[in-house]
């Protein structure tokens, strides 16, 4: 029989066969793995767990409920969100493009047409049909490029100048030439100023000098300058004096050979000359010659006075 001294011996051997006991001066290990240190970021509580790719980290929030003492409610971890830069960037962008595009249609910024002022033939419509602004947003607008339309359009306009404003107004102004002389060649009316520019007839017009002409001037250096000049501002000037002498309702002709003049009602027809200057000068001759062929009884068929200081008539 087993005493109880070797039930005891036997329960040590059985104990310490599966332990060892360490050695003087090893130190003891543990079968858990060392923890890596803890890394702290502003707002966020980061783990060594978290890496490249992983889902953003969700915070918990505790709720301490009034109902029990002790009593919390957790409620779901909501993923924390960050605005990084390239989607502020992106909506930054994104608002511009809709402010650019508000401002581009809406209806407070389309022109619907332009306001003309100091015209006194061209109308309203005519210059708003050559500028073509209507509908058109204010921010596409371009005063040059208007005033470029009018001038060539509209050769007789001086002074024009052109205005855009906000919300819609484009302003028009401008002086319109005044016709003197209406210069008829072979079936075509043609405006002229009182400095020889020539333009197209529109509307209406009191006191124009209406002349025949039976070939075109010589072409002058101010012709060449401006290609809407068709007279000479002396040869203009002269066609003025002229007609405030000629017989009333007389027509005045031009020819290139005898220059200016008209068909004298009494059946002869006078000229005075290719450049008629001294017209009043001129004028006396001619009534001189007039009144002394009347005491002679003389009915010419032509009176020239292209050189005054040797006139002639000529007879049938």
């Amino acid at each position: 029989m087993s005493t109880r001294a070797d039930k005891i011996r036997a329960r040590r051997n059985a104990g310490g066969s599966g332990s060892k006991k360490p050695r003087p001066g090893e130190r003891r290990t543990t079968a858990s793995r060392e923890m890596p240190p803890m890394v702290s970021r502003r707002g966020v509580m980061a783990t060594p767990a978290a890496t490249r790719g992983q889902r953003p980290a969700r915070r918990r929030y505790n709720i301490a409920l009034p109902m029990t003492a002790g009593a919390e409610m957790r409620l779901p971890s909501v993923p924390q969100m960050r605005v990084g830069a390239r989607l502020l960037s992106f909506a930054l962008a994104a608002l511009l493009g809709w402010g650019l595009y508000f401002l581009w249609s809406a209806p407070q910024f389309t022109v619907a047409a332009a306001e003309v002022e100091g015209l006194a033939r061209l109308t309203p419509n005519e210059v708003n049909t050559v500028l073509a602004v209507s509908g058109q947003s204010i921010f596409e607008i371009r005063p040059r490029q208007l005033h470029e339309r009018l001038q060539a359009a509209f050769p007789e306009l001086l002074d024009i100048r052109v205005r855009v404003g906000f919300p819609a107004v484009v302003n028009i102004s401008a002086i319109e030439r005044a016709p003197a002389i209406a210069w008829e060649h072979e079936g075509i009316l043609t405006w002229v100023d009182a400095g020889g520019f020539a333009f197209l007839p529109r509307g209406e017009a009191e006191g124009v000098v209406y002349i025949i002409a039976h070939g075109l001037p010589p072409a002058t250096e101010s012709e060449l300058a401006q290609g809407q000049q068709l007279l000479s501002p002396e040869l203009a000037r002269a066609i003025l004096t002229l007609a405030a002498a000629a017989p009333e309702e007389t027509t005045l002709a031009y020819d290139p050979r005898y220059g200016l003049g008209w068909q004298d009602p009494r059946g002869w027809q006078v000229y005075f000359g290719l450049q008629p200057t001294d017209m009043p000068a001129r004028l006396a001759v001619y009534r001189t010659i007039v009144a002394t062929l009347r005491e002679e009884g003389i009915r010419p068929s032509l009176i020239s006075v292209e050189y005054l200081h040797a006139p002639f008539y000529r007879e049938d």
